[in-house]
């Protein structure tokens, strides 16, 4: 039975290597485009940023007994990332905290 294009995931599948082994990672376009845009940003490879990644939850996961995918561990640092670099001055330019969700409903139109 084929799908049709309603049940279609729009996840985007990309294949990374970690510690040189390759496995695949599927993630909503907005998480993707904000990974380029870091990556950009730290002059990186999805490689070697998805290898960083990965041994930190290694750690963390030795250390808590707390598992997670290394797809939420990716989507955990995208937010944590953007989090650290949001500024009161930023906020304010992007007209955060005005009382008006007019930004957030501007983002949700992007989706």
């Amino acid at each position: 039975m084929e799908n049709t294009e309603s049940e279609k995931s729009i996840l985007e599948l990309r294949n990374v290597r970690i510690h040189n082994r390759r496995t695949s990672l599927r993630l909503e376009p907005t998480m993707w485009e904000a990974i380029d845009e870091i990556l950009n940003r730290e002059n990186m490879t999805i490689h070697q940023l998805c290898t960083h990644i990965h041994d930190i939850r290694r750690q963390i996961e030795e250390s808590t007994k707390r598992h997670s995918s290394l797809t939420s561990a990716l989507r955990m640092f995208i937010v944590i990332y953007y989090r650290k670099a949001a500024t009161e001055t930023g906020h304010v330019k992007a007209g955060h905290g005005s009382g008006s969700l007019q930004s957030l409903a501007q983002a949700m139109e992007m989706l």
